[in-house]
């Protein structure tokens, strides 16, 4: 099934003439679920691992993170940024499941917690050693910061829709 949905932006492009509605084509990415099907996933997520991430704590885990779209934007950005100037390509981000160390001086000590990396591809050197067959996806660009620190959902223990 393929949706198309058209988009008008006046945002500034030097390209086209002041006051010019500009169509953008939305493309639906892989991968995108119903809130219904995010509903299964997030049940299965509590009935086969919350009591032992209960058992392991004294309190309620965090169980989702969350960011801005202006975050997100300026994160990729950023992250962009940073491997162009290392000789890199993204082309991708990874997410990683986390915890905050007990001791951590925030608080978040001890919360599960997940972080971003942006994947991709040397400029230079295509298929380097980082790019493995048993690794999907793309590689790990050295050198390139993470996004953490999104906000979590109070309470700590609510699963989704919260």
């Amino acid at each position: 099934m393929s949706i198309g949905i058209t988009v008008f932006s006046c945002a500034k492009d030097e390209s086209v003439e002041p006051g010019t509605t500009v169509k953008k084509e939305i493309i639906r990415p892989s991968g995108v679920i119903s809130p219904e099907r995010a509903a299964v996933l997030n049940d299965e997520w509590t009935k086969t691992r919350v009591s032992a991430i209960n058992k392991a704590r004294t309190e309620p885990d965090n169980r989702s993170d969350w960011w801005s779209l202006e975050d997100m934007r300026n994160y990729l950005d950023y992250a962009e940024n940073q491997a162009t100037e290392l000789g890199y390509q993204v082309d991708g981000v990874r997410v990683y499941y986390a915890a905050y160390p007990e001791n951590d001086l925030s608080e978040n000590a001890g919360n599960s917690t997940i972080f971003m990396m942006p994947t991709g591809d040397s400029l230079t050197n295509k298929n380097v050693e980082f790019l493995r067959p048993d690794n999907p996806g793309s590689g790990y660009i050295p050198g390139v910061d993470g996004l953490n620190r999104g906000t979590g959902v109070i309470p700590p223990g609510a699963g989704y829709p919260n």
